[in-house]
């Protein structure tokens, strides 16, 4: 349940960034991608952008158009109406992916990747690697939760 909330989360967030690059004026899809994985600090692929724009046309939020074998999309006023009533939650959107980036700039993603390694080759480290890796995991546990508790 919780990964449905926190998807139906992600999808709305990407939702109201679309439909606010519309803003701009017309724009086609790929443009679109490259500016959500810009913006969220992550490959933002196909299969999440497009299935998102059909829903926000048969919404009736943004109208399409094909020109030259590019499809461009624009914000309709049912849209604008939709982002506008939505303003403060996509400004914690942005204030949340801002927190987000700034967090990975510290390390998380190399944190992430070393405990995704450590798990996948798990059955393959010896009891040593595993006592040793479980050290280090508790260590900087209890450090970084000092850190914030503490204000050190």
């Amino acid at each position: 349940m919780f990964k449905d909330i926190k998807e139906m989360k992600i999808k709305e967030a990407i939702k109201l960034m679309l439909l606010n690059y519309m803003k701009e004026g017309k724009i086609h899809g790929y443009a679109l991608m490259k500016k959500i994985s810009e913006d969220r600090g992550k490959k933002t692929s196909t299969g999440v952008i497009y299935p998102l724009l059909s829903e926000l046309e048969e919404e009736g939020l943004i109208k399409s158009e094909s020109k030259q074998n590019k499809k461009f999309y624009k914000i309709t006023l049912k849209g604008l109406s939709y982002l506008n009533r939505r303003k403060e939650k996509f400004r914690e959107i942005i204030e949340h992916m801002n927190k987000a980036r700034e967090f990975e700039k510290m390390g998380m993603d190399e944190l992430r990747d070393a405990l995704r390694r450590a798990f996948i080759k798990f059955e393959m480290l010896n009891e040593k690697q595993k006592r040793k890796i479980s050290k280090v995991m508790k260590n900087a546990s209890k450090e970084i939760k000092y850190i914030v508790e503490q204000g050190k």
